[in-house]
């Protein structure tokens, strides 16, 4: 399990002190911006803060961005998780078939511009 599974798995949890310090060392390590991690916990204990973390979450080159689509879907931003998985698809990213599994997607799993993307990866419905 990585850092980021620890970090995610506090999240879903509601332990955001915890989760805070893993997300920072896991940009450390990947190089990417801490701002967008520490703007995600923020949106989660304070609505009013979302359009700030999906700004953030959409940086390109800033942060993973199959952690933004996760984090994107766990805030309910459908729209842009999923622009983000699109690109995902595209680029053929090996991480991707982890959506169908991941608790981060559950609120989204019955959208169907989601459901599509699965019949694409080809899982079973």
């Amino acid at each position: 399990m990585g850092i980021h599974d620890l970090a995610s798995a506090c999240v879903l949890r509601g332990d955001y002190d915890t989760a805070a310090p893993l997300f920072d060392r896991l940009a450390e390590l990947s190089g990417s911006d801490p701002e967008a991690y520490r703007a995600y916990l923020a949106a989660l204990s304070d609505p009013a803060k979302i359009p700030a973390a999906v700004t953030a979450l959409q940086v390109p080159n800033v942060y993973s961005t199959t952690s933004a689509s996760e984090h994107l879907a766990h805030l309910g931003q459908f729209d842009e998780a999923l622009a983000v998985l699109e690109q995902e698809y595209e680029a053929r990213n090996p991480r991707l078939p982890w959506v169908n599994a991941h608790p981060m997607y559950e609120a989204f799993r019955s959208d169907p511009r989601f459901l599509d993307l699965l019949r694409r990866m080809n899982f079973p419905n």
